[in-house]
């Protein structure tokens, strides 16, 4: 049985690395953020994620960059570092 999950998990890893957002379209995602308490301070909320660092794929960074957009006090540029490409785009 073990094997058989190990299996599957591996496949469904593929598949998902496989899966990629280009930079022209959105992705719907759910973000569920912790404080650095360890209190929720969004839960599964949806976003709309786009190329907001500018490097030509839609990421985790874009979805972190949008998440501290709309929910963090000051942004992004306040509450999220992180290298970016090109910020014109945000």
């Amino acid at each position: 049985m073990k094997k058989l999950l190990a299996l599957l998990a591996a496949v469904l890893l593929v598949v998902c690395a496989a899966t990629a957002v280009h930079a022209g379209e959105n992705a719907r995602v759910y973000v569920t953020i912790s404080d650095e308490n360890g209190k929720l301070a969004v839960a599964q909320e949806e976003i709309v994620v786009h190329d907001a660092d500018g490097d030509g794929s839609i990421t985790v960074n874009d979805a972190m960059i949008v998440a501290h957009d709309k929910f963090y006090d000051g942004g992004a540029d306040a509450g999220y570092e992180t290298p970016r490409v090109n910020t014109a785009s945000r």
